[in-house]
């Protein structure tokens, strides 16, 4: 039928739930479904969320590693100023077994790996915790599973504690797959 849910016009952030579920990219899929294929004109009227976008990832690249470039500047400039002032305290000549000609000061490359923690570090770290929260939930299935089979052999237990094990595990398998989905959203979005 037509669309049931709000469509989300381009530029505009999804909402929490559309967020969370993807439903964000529901039309592209509609459109592949009632096409049979899609195109890279469909691709293109994708409603991306504004933290997708390349020219995001680009200016905040670009700002970053303009301020790492100041950096590794400035810390070549003070290290040529302390060169200079430790060579010869005083103004006293240089002893005679000291070269006369001073080493010249190497300047400080940029550090690419610094710019990029500094642009993209945030979002690795959001993905990092997105991770442990998916290998933490991955021990609730066996101890469940084992406190099931317990339930099922205790004649005695009650119904109660069988269903609060069965919905355990249900929601830690659903807060898992969520962790994971958006762990990998999270890594490729910033990877490419």
């Amino acid at each position: 039928g037509a669309n049931n849910h709000k469509e989300q016009k381009r530029g505009e952030s999804p909402s929490f739930f559309s967020a969370l579920t993807f439903a964000w990219f529901s039309p592209l899929l509609e459109v592949g479904n009632r096409q049979g294929k899609l195109e890279p004109s469909d691709v293109a009227s994708l409603p991306l969320p504004d933290d997708c976008k390349t020219a995001e990832c680009m200016d905040a690249f670009d700002m970053c590693w303009e301020a790492e470039k100041m950096r590794a500047e400035q810390k070549t400039a003070d290290d040529d100023d302390t060169t200079t002032a430790d060579e010869h305290p005083h103004d006293m000549p240089p002893p005679f077994f000291e070269p006369v000609t001073a080493d010249p000061v190497l300047p400080t490359p940029p550090s690419l790996a610094r710019a990029l923690a500094w642009a993209f570090g945030a979002e690795f770290a959001k993905a990092g915790v997105l991770k442990l929260c998916h290998d933490l939930l991955i021990f609730v299935g066996p101890y469940v599973l084992n406190q099931l089979i317990f339930f099922l052999r205790d004649e005695s237990a009650p119904l109660s504690r069988g269903l609060y094990l069965t919905l355990t595990v249900t929601i830690s398998q659903l807060l898992m797959s969520f962790c994971l989905r958006h762990y990998f959203f999270r890594c490729y979005l910033v990877g490419l």
